[in-house]
C-alpha cells in the first residue's frame, strides 16, 4: 500500500495536543512540541518526507503560555516551522484543507480522525465526509493510517513501513510539471508574515495582540476542548480561555489568579456580555448548552452541536 505514495502528512493537532485532568475531573490542555518532533523524526527515519499541518492559533497559544507547565519546549516547534516540517494555517482555512494538501502531495495521512458525523444527544455534528461529499473518500481512506500511539519516547504507526526508493534516471515533462505545481501550491500556503516576525510580535507585545490573532487563539481552545464531542462546564471553559489569553496557570486556580480576572478577560477580548454570550460569540462552530442537573440549575455545560 505505502509504495504508491511519496510523502507523509500529519494531523498536527492529533500529535501536538494532549490533556490531563484536574482534581475535579476537568480537562487541562497541554501543548507538547516534543510529541510532534518524535512523530516527524520517526517517519523520516523510515525514509518519508514528512509535513505536519497545524493551526496558527495553536502556535500563538503556545507562545502566550510558554511560561506555564502545560506547554512544552517552544523552541522545538520554532525549529520545525523554520525547517518547513510544520506548516501553520489560519483558522479561516476549512478543516478539509490539510487533507487536500495531502492529496496534492500524493501523501499518506496519519490521524485518529475518521472524518465521520458525530451524534450528540440526537443532534448530528457533520464530519468532513458529509461536509465535502465531492472528495474521493475511498482514496482518502486508503491512504489514511490510524491507530498511532506514543510508548515512552517512541512513536508507533501501524502500517507505516520503510519507504521504497524508486530509481529514476530521467525527469519527464509530466514529472517536471507536477513538481512545478507543487512548488506553487507550497508558496501559496506559506504564511505571509515571516515566522520570526510573528514570534517577535507575539512575545514583545502580547497585551496589544490584534483581534484576529486572539480569535485564532480562542478558536484553538474550543477545538481542543470540544472537537471530540465532549461536554465541558461553562465555568471551566471560561477558565481555559482565560488561562491562554491572560497567561494564568489553570492548575493553580483560584489561588494564584488575580482579582478581577473575569473583567480583564472581557476587556482583552473586547467583549461585554454574559458568559454564555461570550462562548457563543467566540466559538468556531455552533454551540449548545444544557444543564447536567435535573432541576435545571447549574452547572451548565457547553458542546458543539
Amino acid at each position: 500500500m505505502t509504495s504508491n505514495y511519496e510523502h507523509v502528512v500529519l494531523d498536527g493537532a492529533n500529535l501536538i495536543h494532549d490533556d490531563k485532568k484536574d482534581t475535579d475531573g476537568n480537562k487541562i490542555l497541554l501543548i507538547l512540541p516534543e510529541r510532534l518532533q518524535i512523530a516527524i523524526s520517526h517517519c523520516e527515519s523510515l525514509g518519508w518526507p514528512t509535513t505536519a499541518i497545524l493551526k496558527k492559533g495553536t502556535y500563538l497559544r503556545a507562545l502566550r503560555t510558554r511560561h506555564l507547565d502545560t506547554v512544552g519546549d517552544i523552541e522545538i516547534l520554532d525549529k520545525l516551522i523554520a525547517d518547513q516540517k510544520v506548516i501553520l494555517v489560519n483558522r479561516k482555512k476549512d478543516d478539509i484543507y490539510w487533507i487536500d494538501f495531502a492529496l496534492q502531495r500524493n501523501a499518506l495521512i496519519i490521524t485518529h480522525d475518521k472524518f465521520n458525523d458525530k451524534i450528540r444527544d440526537g443532534v448530528t455534528i457533520q464530519g468532513e465526509r458529509s461536509l465535502y461529499p465531492d472528495r474521493d473518500w475511498d482514496d482518502i481512506d486508503q491512504r489514511t493510517l490510524r491507530g498511532h500511539e506514543y510508548i515512552g519516547d517512541r512513536f508507533i504507526v501501524p502500517g507505516l513501513s520503510k519507504k521504497r526508493i524508486i530509481e529514476q534516471d530521467t525527469v519527464t515533462i509530466e514529472m517536471f510539471e507536477r513538481l512545478s505545481k507543487r512548488v506553487i501550491e507550497l508558496e501559496e500556503i506559506v504564511r505571509e508574515e515571516p515566522h520570526s516576525e510573528l514570534k517577535k510580535a507575539t512575545i514583545s507585545d502580547a497585551d496589544s495582540q490584534d483581534a484576529e490573532e486572539l480569535n485564532e487563539i480562542v478558536h484553538s481552545v474550543f477545538e481542543q476542548m470540544l472537537s471530540s464531542g465532549e461536554k465541558v462546564e461553562m465555568s471551566h471553559m471560561q477558565r481555559s480561555i482565560a488561562s491562554v489569553v491572560l497567561g494564568c496557570d489553570i492548575e493553580t486556580y483560584p489561588k494564584s489568579w488575580p482579582k478581577g480576572w473575569v473583567k480583564e478577560l472581557g476587556d482583552s477580548l473586547d467583549f461585554q456580555g454574559s458568559l454564555h454570550d461570550l462562548l457563543v460569540h467566540f466559538s468556531p462552530r455552533k454551540l449548545c448548552r444544557e444543564s447536567v442537573r435535573k432541576d435545571g440549575r447549574p452547572p451548565l455545560v457547553v458542546f458543539f452541536c
